[in-house]
């Protein structure tokens, strides 16, 4: 199966839907960036959150984007974003879970996926950015291999 078809991922004690982000989804991104503490919003694209960025999420990009759902609530959403030229088999790879979701097996189900995904696109290099003083994700992306 391809790595950006919707399916369903159990976790903990929740089922944690993967899907495409789409222009449908726009609404779920805005209610999802607002739930951002301010000092994380950096992480995200590179970009802030605000209703362009949230907007730019759901267009047709080189950049691919799953979103994390339980019970159709946007909770997580991870990005692969090839790099271009000599450098096209290398993407950044962008995590963000919502603080209530935290916890609960969705950063793992959206770097599962997201690994998939850049297999998918003949990414061969992913590269992550994680704040220092972020012990829980810098142990789950070790956990992937990640350094």
């Amino acid at each position: 199966m391809r790595a950006d078809r919707p399916h369903t991922v159990p976790r903990d004690d929740v089922a944690v839907d993967i899907k495409p982000l789409t222009f449908d989804h726009r609404g779920q991104a805005a209610a999802f960036a607002s739930r951002i503490p301010a000092d994380e919003r950096g992480f995200l694209d590179r970009t802030l959150l605000n209703q362009v960025s949230v907007a730019s999420w759901t267009q047709a990009t080189p950049a691919r984007r799953l979103g994390a759902f339980i019970d159709d609530e946007l909770v997580g959403l991870i990005t692969v974003e090839p790099e271009t030229g000599w450098s096209d088999h290398v993407a950044d790879f962008r995590l963000v879970v919502a603080p209530e979701a935290r916890g609960q097996g969705v950063g793992r189900a959206l770097v599962e996926a997201g690994i998939a995904l850049g297999s998918d696109l003949g990414i061969r290099k992913l590269t992550v950015e994680v704040r220092a003083d972020r012990t829980g994700p810098i142990e789950m992306f070790g956990a992937f291999g990640f350094e």
